[in-house]
């Protein structure tokens, strides 16, 4: 049963209306990331991989 349920797709969620953005560290004092997450829910939407200011432009 919990296979199933692992299997079906998740809702789609609406747009975030407020956008957060902080950085993290996948290897401490090496490699940056950056996260996105919904202001309202609190939610993460995205992670990019690197914490630019063109790769947040995109």
């Amino acid at each position: 049963m919990l296979r199933l349920i692992m299997l079906t797709p998740d809702p789609a969620a609406p747009p975030p209306r407020g956008l957060g953005v902080d950085d993290f560290a996948f290897k401490r004092c090496h490699v940056y990331g950056s996260v996105l997450v919904d202001c309202e829910t609190r939610a993460p939407v995205d992670l990019l991989e690197d914490r630019e200011a063109e790769t947040l432009a995109r």
